[in-house]
């Protein structure tokens, strides 16, 4: 069975498998022109001659000579790891569904809830100086004896837009912005730990703001807020008289 490398992602995918030859990952083609051996400078380098007709796989072209470069290796498969074939599959899935439809018939009692309630506390600076390294921490709580799935931290905008982020310890497993909010996902909170989240900033403009933090869990219940004043003083000039103060932009979408 051979490996191809995923040129957009780096996911390793194996030939043969459900779903090949699209990446597992990303989802992306991995049969195409782009990716032969033959295809250089835009265009394929093969002899007009020996060119089959094209293909289209999700508008995807390629021809029956497709020779990939994606592939790394080839792996050697005992008979226990060969890619299951469409009956298999088909029998699999009888299989489950046929488990499933005796479960509902020995009404089966419903699994406990595992929902976790988590606890969030948060610090940060009162006061600093415009151009200074602002560290905010929050710190979410665990209460439960057993993993909480999910942490999700909601945080305005216009916060990081005044003071942008610079680093973020421990990463986020997830970190993106929708609307007028970035979001910080955490997949696990070990059991009866604190998960302490050090957010590395630079105070840019001058002023008053706020920073507001939400904490939701994975069914996105609200399980905690954090809310303080920061104020970003001007810049001290070298005389001891007060330097003057960027303009704070205005927000965009």
């Amino acid at each position: 069975m051979q490996r191809w490398r995923c040129p957009k992602c780096g996911t390793l995918n194996y030939e043969g498998l459900m779903g090949f030859p699209k990446c597992h990952k990303c989802h992306e083609q991995l049969r195409q022109c782009q990716y032969c051996r033959h295809w250089a400078d835009g265009a394929c380098t093969r002899p007009e001659s020996e060119r089959p007709p094209l293909q289209e796989e999700e508008g995807a072209p390629y021809r029956a000579t497709f020779d990939s470069r994606l592939v790394e290796d080839t792996v050697p498969l005992s008979a226990w790891h060969q890619p299951l074939t469409t009956r298999a599959w088909i029998l699999i899935m009888l299989l489950v569904m046929a488990l499933v439809t005796l479960g509902g018939l020995l009404q089966l009692p419903p699994a406990p809830p595992l929902d976790v309630t988590l606890r969030l506390n948060g610090y940060c600076s009162r006061f600093v100086r415009l151009g200074e390294t602002l560290k905010p921490m929050l710190c979410i709580f665990n209460p439960s004896d057993r993993y909480a799935t999910g942490a999700l931290i909601r945080i305005p905008r216009e916060f990081f837009r005044r003071c942008p982020l610079t680093n973020l310890n421990p990463r986020a497993d997830e970190l993106y912005d929708i609307g007028r909010y970035r979001y910080l996902y955490y997949r696990y909170v070990p059991p009866s730990q604190l998960l302490v989240i050090e957010i590395t900033c630079v105070a840019r403009y001058p002023g008053d703001l706020t920073l507001e933090a939400e904490l939701y869990n994975d069914a996105r219940t609200l399980q905690g807020k954090v809310k303080q004043r920061i104020t970003i003083l001007p810049r001290l000039a070298q005389q001891g008289t007060l330097a003057m103060p960027q303009s704070i932009p205005s927000q965009r979408g």
